[in-house]
């Protein structure tokens, strides 16, 4: 009889390993995370006076509605997956995230091309292109390449250099750090929209809810400043998010 040495049991005791380990190292993450996510429901609880939807601002506040219902629920999952280690899982989570923003900014300035993406399915290159003319599109190259791509699978799961498959879950600095760095840009990209989009929001009238969101937008840039003092590289990066974010 076959004898299982690693199976979910063992897995499971790996996610708590690393979930221990990441609360110390990633003291920040580990407190500001879970406030993204009480930012999310907040969103929910306060969209405010909304239009009729057979009007185009209607129609926007309609689409945006129910992506801000589902924001909260894939943040927790996001913020989960980071902490016990499965980053390459939480980056396909993160493009979702990024295709969401992304409609939403296209269709804030484009409302009238609601209907036609329905009818047509406007892809994704066509909505990057209208909102920029920066490498955004190069960015959500990147994430697709977490999703579709064999290379990001082997860097998350083997060290070839050493001959080493990782079993289980492994706590690593630099991958855990590429998630963190884009579920806070994107996390200021929604910030942003919610206002944009739900003009009549009430968000102001909590005290809770106004300071979860200040706290949040601020931390977003300091967070966005602190990544460009400490990488020279990752200027170019948030250059080329910028148009989304902002």
């Amino acid at each position: 009889m076959m004898i299982l040495m690693f199976g979910y049991e063992e897995l499971k005791t790996t996610e708590k390993e690393v979930y221990y380990e990441s609360a110390n190292r990633l003291k920040g993450f580990y407190k500001y995370g879970p406030r993204f996510i009480d930012l999310g429901f907040c969103f929910q609880q306060h969209f405010g006076e909304i239009d009729e939807i057979i009007t185009l601002t209607g129609e926007l506040q309609s689409i945006a509605y129910i992506h801000f219902v589902q924001f909260p629920y894939t943040l927790k999952l996001i913020y989960e997956q980071i902490m016990t280690g499965y980053y390459l899982e939480s980056q396909i989570l993160i493009r979702h995230l990024f295709e969401t923003l992304l409609q939403l900014k296209y269709f804030y300035k484009n409302p009238d091309k609601i209907k036609a993406h329905f009818e047509h399915n406007i892809n994704v290159k066509k909505m990057v292109d209208n909102i920029t003319n920066k490498p955004l599109y190069d960015c959500y190259r990147q994430l697709c390449a977490y999703t579709h791509g064999f290379i990001m699978k082997d860097i998350h799961r083997t060290d070839r250099k050493n001959n080493v498959t990782y079993v289980g879950n492994v706590y690593n600095e630099d991958n855990c750090s590429v998630p963190i760095n884009y579920i806070s840009e994107i996390m200021l990209g929604f910030i942003n929209i919610y206002g944009a989009i739900f003009t009549k929001n009430t968000l102001d009238e909590s005290i809770v809810a106004k300071e979860l969101r200040e706290y949040s937008r601020d931390l977003c840039v300091i967070l966005r400043d602190e990544h460009v003092r400490i990488n020279k590289y990752s200027k170019e990066w948030h250059e080329s998010m910028s148009d989304l974010i902002f």
